[in-house]
């Protein structure tokens, strides 16, 4: 190739992963405007393939996804946030657990005819900061469980490499994105755990919406086994550390998970069953 020729393909190089940050951007503030966050703090991942694929949107597609997803828990490990509305936007399938068609809460999705999507679950309930027996609507917080986190962006990552695959045709590797939302000034966030006696993971409450982006192989993504759990530790690390702690501590980014960091009755069993039959190494070694 010549030296124009060179140049010319970064610069189409370039500007294709400009457009795939727009698109994630774009495709992330679609969901949240959708969200009711009246008094819930969601994961989002987003996700959009580096080579788009396609499928047709019709009534046949539309109930093959209802059949999918309507009153379905979505969560790789289920935390009983079941879908309620199942409908379509512009070249999109969107399911959500909210009360009404146009609003979601709880659990949501919207899946694009590119192959791209965005799916949020529910990270915590806000709850005020005010001193006991007074009210203070203006002054809350989000006690983020960090098992809740890593299993809404293991669930999002799965759910989200499954459609591009699987529905949209699309390969290869994706751009992936998560945040939580909404993280304010007036709503801040900090990391939690409930293991043993409990307590704030990390140094400092976040005060505006942390995000961590990332590229992954859409197969790695899609099928049960390391890769997915590797990719999940290094996304969730990304949101994680700007609460002043260091790692995700439910799995490591060898794509091995840490049996002793899910809380007993609510996700230990559950974990151990899906580590065995996605054939997932587990440890009881501490960080």
């Amino acid at each position: 190739m010549s030296e124009a020729e060179v140049a010319a393909a970064y610069q189409d190089r370039f500007a294709r992963r400009q457009t795939r940050h727009d698109d994630l951007l774009r495709y992330e503030r679609d969901l949240i405007d959708r969200l009711d966050a009246s008094d819930q703090t969601y994961v989002v991942v987003t996700l959009v393939p580096d080579l788009s694929g396609d499928f047709i949107l019709d009534t046949k597609t539309m109930r093959a996804f209802r059949e999918e997803t309507l009153d379905k828990d979505l969560l790789v490990i289920p935390r009983m946030v079941a879908v309620r509305h199942v409908t379509v936007g512009s070249r999109r399938l969107i399911a959500h657990g909210g009360p009404e068609p146009a609003k979601a809460s709880w659990i949501a999705c919207e899946l694009h005819q590119s192959g791209a999507g965005t799916f949020a679950a529910i990270a915590a309930n806000r709850e005020s900061m005010a001193p006991p027996g007074q009210v203070d609507e203006n002054t809350a917080r989000s006690r983020i469980e960090d098992e809740d986190l890593v299993l809404d962006i293991w669930s999002g990552l799965r759910l989200l490499a499954r459609h591009a695959r699987d529905r949209a045709a699309a390969g290869g590797p994706a751009t992936v994105r998560a945040t939580l939302w909404p993280v304010t000034p007036d709503l801040p966030a900090e990391l939690r755990q409930s293991r043993g006696a409990g307590g704030r993971l990390g140094s400092h409450q976040v005060t505006d919406p942390p995000q961590a982006s990332s590229v992954f192989d859409i197969d790695d993504l899609a099928e049960d086994g390391p890769a997915l759990i590797a990719a999940t530790s290094s996304l969730a690390a990304g949101l994680i550390q700007h609460f002043g702690y260091p790692e995700t501590l439910q799995m490591t980014t060898d794509g091995v998970i840490r049996s002793n960091y899910w809380s007993g009755l609510r996700y230990g069993p559950a974990v151990q069953r899906w580590a065995t039959q996605a054939n997932v190494d587990m440890t009881q070694d501490p960080v």
